[in-house]
Formats: C-alpha cells, structure tokens, sequence
C-alpha cells in the first residue's frame, strides 16, 4: 500500500504475522474483496446478469482482435449511449465509422469503400471523406451498440459450462464462463458485473476487451459529410 500519510504507512509496516494480520483486519490497509454474489450463480444466470449490465451501462471502450473467414480483424470502438465512434479493420482495409443513432458514416481509402460494396464512382468521389449511408447500405454495422452486444452474449449458440469459476484478471477479480469449445468470458466480481475480456475460440477465433466503462467520450456526426444514402 502507498500513501502519503505518516500514520497510514506506519500501520502498514512490516511487523510479526499476528500482528500484521489484525493490524489488516482493523486498519483497512487490505483490500475490499466483497465481491457482487456471481460466483454463487449458474452460468446462465450469470451471463444474463452481464447482459443487462452491459446493456445499462452509460459508455464503453471496446477493442479486439480476430480472424474471420480467413482474415485478420480488429476494432477499436468507443459506445457511448446510441453513438459508436472507431475504426475497423479487416481484408486488409481499414474504415473509421460513426453511428449516430440510426445514422451511420464512414471513412476510408477507395479499396475500402470497394469491398464495403460502394460503386466505383462513389468510391472515387468519396476517398478519405466522411460518407452518409442509408438503411439499406448499413447491415454491416449492425452490433455496434452496448445493447446489440449484451443480446450477443445472451444468445450465444455455443453451450456454457453450468458452473463458473473465480479468479484474477489484471488485478480484477472476476468469474469466468467457459464454453464447451474452450472460448472463455471474464465478468467483473466486484460492483456491477461488466464483462472485461471475452476470449473466443471456434470458427471465428479472437479477442475482444471491455474497458472505460462511464467514460463520457462525446461522439459526434462528422462535418461536411457526403450523402450517399440515395446511391
């Protein structure tokens, strides 16, 4: 324990066993280990409580990595409330996305734009600017909302081990699920039980981290974007 008080580090100093255990248990130099009952909880319970609190959560910062259909894959998004601000990467592009409610835009090199489906002559016009997309131009955004991710985690197809265990995650303590193909999901133990790291086997494999939580990350609709939605 650190602390600039005099009184604070002589109550934390070495001393016999006995001594040092009650000085711990009456001081408050240890750590609060009360932890939120998950441990108690079946897995199903649990991943039901970590998708209403990821779901109720005001913002978070979501990044991963991945491999789909043979291609490496990696996002870095900040939600906060119905807005996304970040950038994807995936087939060797890379885009950077807002979505502000159910308006989404976009931003990337003339490849990118191509193999997101833009015309060519939107992808020329339309390189390294923000771009407003329609409807029926976003079913690739989809699930880029707190709310979208926490009906993810509730409906995983991939069957849960009925019991969950406990451990450490970056001097977090946390349960763990761990599903039959060996993917694993880390929940927070202590206070509301937000999901930390989700590590994912299978077809397709990766990594995804849940950080910042309350973060007020004031995303914004980008200026002098280009409206595509009609195209």
């Amino acid at each position: 324990m650190r602390s600039h008080s005099p009184a604070l580090r002589r109550a934390c100093a070495p001393a016999p066993l006995v001594l040092l255990l009650a000085a711990l248990a009456l001081s408050g130099c240890g750590a609060d280990t009360k932890t939120n009952g998950l441990e108690k909880l079946s897995a199903p319970h649990v991943q039901r409580e970590t998708a209403a609190a990821l779901e109720s959560a005001k913002s978070a910062h979501v990044t991963g990595t991945g491999v789909f259909e043979g291609y490496p894959v990696q996002i870095d998004l900040r939600i906060s409330g119905t807005s996304t601000g970040g950038t994807l990467a995936a087939a060797g592009v890379r885009v950077e996305i807002r979505k502000i409610r159910e308006t989404t835009f976009v931003k990337g090199s003339g490849p990118a734009l191509r193999k997101l489906g833009a015309s060519p002559a939107t992808a020329r016009i339309g390189a390294h600017r923000w771009l407003k997309l329609g409807p029926k131009q976003v079913t690739l955004w989809d699930g880029f909302s707190l709310v979208e991710l926490a009906d993810q985690l509730v409906h995983d197809d991939n069957p849960v081990d009925p019991r969950v265990t406990q451990a450490t995650l970056d001097g977090h303590q946390v349960v763990v699920l761990a599903q039959q193909d060996g993917s694993k999901l880390y929940v927070a133990n202590t206070g509301p039980a937000y999901p930390l790291r989700g590590e994912y086997r299978g077809r397709a494999p990766g990594r995804i981290e849940f950080t910042e939580y309350g973060t007020d990350f004031r995303i914004s609709a980008p200026e002098k974007a280009i409206d595509v939605s009609k195209r």
